[in-house]
């Protein structure tokens, strides 16, 4: 270089952008300022590589043309690089030497630029090359992107006139560019490749498709120090026009693909062994509607955690044609008042509306119940549904995927203390939700974000003016003590049928007083279990389901079973109850330690009575006794249970007629006597 070449030089290096991150204050405040200075800052200084002591530096390997970094506590000079490319990656690469440790930073000679007192260094992105520094406005966007709460104030202040001795070309490049790839364009191409490609194709699991754009906003994603020298593509893509891409996960290893033929085309053409099968079909697949956009990957496969409530906001859902003509119509707002005290069941419109989606508000409920069990049931999350509400919810239920738990097990909760509607509106609120709204909580949100009070709202109408109850939207006229009644009900119902009771009047009154003596009891034990989930827990024990079933009617399959094998004969009954006797004995003998061989006197009948009943029916005897017991192991005690499954009333029915063969076998026995003594 000549003299005036390497006064160039100097300058470009002093005059770069670099921000600094400083996230060790607490605070993270960054602010914008040229390298020279974070020099000033540092107590340090530039210094060409031929100005250096040979004497000094005699051991060191020394570029003539390159600039160093120079001060009294460096041991010995940091170099920074021979060109502004070099040098930014020089910057980057201190910066990053912190993620890995303090001594890692001091071995490889790093951490100069950066340290945890004085925050870390990131240099300003300078598109395509590097031989010429980012204009000041390249710069400030660069910083938007970054942080919203950046300081710029000591980057302007040396905007000078000896700047113009190199004004930048990356500005006319950029133009370029961007007239080439604009947002509107280029991610209106990557819009469409998504929704013609689900008019198709299912995506599998593991694979969703992100809002980049949304992602380079996103503080906390960037602040991972695992994608520092990715963001920076990420930035400069969507600067360029770039809006989506698709995202591939496996095992918590992700990667982020711009949506690009060229990258894409790549992806399907690796080995199964480098990349999951089913990810390169989608990629495949996607590729044919792909437009010709700027490559990229942002690759997180690190040895890392990826944390999924990250970008949880920045998934794109693609939009779903729906043959219906209400898709197109006016958002029509029905201002209404809710029967206080029955707030759970009436019709009430639910609406989803954040501004910075810039979408208009989106139905997504008709009545809090409903709601509130679709976010309990994800299965129904499955991409097929085909109603505006359906799909609005669908899409709500995706982005809050790991809110959608609590925010139902709070509204059952509210329902279960009988809230009221505005408690309801203030909970959802914090979702974006939006309970029975009027066209003004939807501006409101718009002014709360600086937006115009009309922005997303066109097609927001407010029909009524004043709230009003009718039947003709949906209104149940009752009372609270009825509705009650009607969930104790419900409750009642639903345990006789789901075992097999009769769900008769009679029954459900009996079981709905249960289910509410049974909470009665639990609250005076302190016992923070519903009276409906002891009833469950209850008939879970085979002993305690017969007896309900003794209370609630209705035979069991098994009940059924027995009777038809063993009512059929008077004998049969028999055999049952003195197999029943023998399977006791059994137990008692084993329990006091006698051998299996034992031949016990319960046992001796049963063998006595099994040699008056065909081998062949015996078989068909055994294997229904068999199927009334309930074999198990109880932790608790640490012993084998062996319990009946056979309700006391078809066991009373058996004995019954197991006394008719007693009494024949005794009025034989009678005339044998008789016999015997003539």
């Amino acid at each position: 270089m000549n003299k005036k070449e390497r006064e160039i030089f100097k300058h470009k290096i002093e005059q770069y952008p670099v921000i600094i991150n400083s996230n060790y204050d607490g605070e993270g405040n960054a602010k914008l300022l040229h390298f020279k200075d974070r020099l000033e800052d540092l107590n340090l200084n530039l210094t060409y590589g031929s100005d250096l002591s040979k004497d000094k530096y005699k051991n060191m390997s020394i570029v003539k043309d390159a600039l160093y970094v120079t001060g009294k506590q460096l041991q010995k000079p940091f170099y920074l690089g021979d060109s502004l490319e070099e040098a930014k990656i020089t910057m980057g690469a201190d910066a990053d030497a912190l993620d890995y440790g303090e001594s890692y930073a001091k071995q490889q000679g790093y951490g100069i630029l950066s340290n945890k007192k004085m925050g870390s260094i990131i240099p300003v992105y300078a598109h395509e090359d590097f031989d010429e520094l980012p204009t000041e406005q390249d710069t400030l966007d660069f910083a938007k992107f970054y942080n919203s709460r950046i300081d710029t104030s000591r980057f302007i202040q040396d905007n000078n006139a000896e700047r113009a001795n190199i004004e930048s070309r990356s500005n006319t490049r950029s133009l370029i560019t961007n007239e080439k790839h604009t947002e509107a364009s280029l991610g209106q191409q990557q819009k469409n490749a998504i929704d013609n490609y689900y008019k198709n194709h299912k995506l599998p699991n593991g694979v969703d498709f992100v809002d980049l754009e949304k992602l380079s906003y996103n503080n906390k994603f960037r602040d991972n120090p695992w994608i520092a020298q990715d963001i920076v593509d990420l930035i400069n893509h969507v600067y360029n026009g770039s809006k989506y891409g698709v995202m591939f996960t496996e095992d918590n290893e992700v990667a982020i693909h711009n949506i690009s033929k060229k990258e894409l085309e790549t992806i399907s053409s690796l080995e199964d062994y480098e990349f999951d099968p089913t990810y390169k079909t989608v990629a495949k697949d996607l590729s044919k509607v792909a437009p010709e956009a700027p490559d990229f990957s942002i690759d997180l496969g690190d040895p890392m955690s990826f944390d999924f409530n990250v970008i949880e906001n920045d998934y794109y859902i693609p939009d779903k044609t729906i043959d219906d003509d209400r898709a197109k119509a006016n958002i029509v707002l029905k201002p209404t008042s809710i029967i206080k005290g029955l707030e759970w069941n009436q019709k009430q419109d639910i609406y989803y509306y954040n501004p910075k989606n810039k979408k208009e508000p989106q139905l997504i409920g008709k009545d809090l119940e409903s709601f509130a069990d679709y976010l309990n049931e994800p299965a129904k999350i499955d991409g097929l549904s085909t109603t505006r509400v359906d799909i609005n919810r669908e899409h709500f239920a995706k982005t809050h995927q790991n809110q959608v738990k609590n925010i139902q097990r709070n509204l059952y909760i509210g329902r279960d203390k009988n809230a009221n509607e505005d408690l309801f509106k203030k909970y959802l609120r914090k979702y974006d939700v939006y309970v029975n709204p009027s066209k003004k909580d939807f501006e409101d949100a718009n002014v709360l974000l600086g937006l115009s009070k009309d922005t997303n709202l066109d097609k927001v109408v407010e029909k009524m003016k004043e709230p009003k109850q009718e039947k003709a939207i949906g209104y149940i006229k009752a009372n609270p003590k009825k509705e009650k009644e009607i969930v104790k009900r419900k409750n009642a119902k639903q345990i006789l049928e789901e075992y097999g009771f009769d769900a008769t009047e009679e029954n459900i009154k009996k079981m709905a007083k249960n289910i509410e003596n049974e909470d009665k009891f639990n609250k005076q034990l302190k016992i923070k279990k519903t009276g409906l989930e002891s009833v469950k827990l209850e008939l879970a024990d085979p002993e305690i389901r017969k007896n309900y079933a003794e209370t609630y009617g209705k035979k069991t399959e098994i009940d059924k079973k027995t009777e038809q094998v063993f009512l059929e004969k008077p004998i049969y009954s028999q055999w049952f109850m003195q197999r029943d006797r023998e399977e006791k004995e059994y137990e008692d003998l084993e329990r006091l330690g006698f051998p299996s061989s034992y031949q016990g006197e319960e046992k001796q009948k049963f063998e006595k009575l099994s040699q008056k009943i065909p081998a062949h029916t015996i078989r068909k005897l055994e294997n229904a006794y068999v199927a009334t017991r309930d074999i198990y192991f109880d932790d608790k005690t640490s012993e084998v249970k062996n319990i009946s499954l056979v309700s006391k009333t078809t066991k009373a029915k058996i004995e019954k007629n197991s006394k008719k063969f007693l009494a024949l076998e005794h009025a034989k026995q009678a005339s044998r006597t008789k016999k015997l003594e003539r």
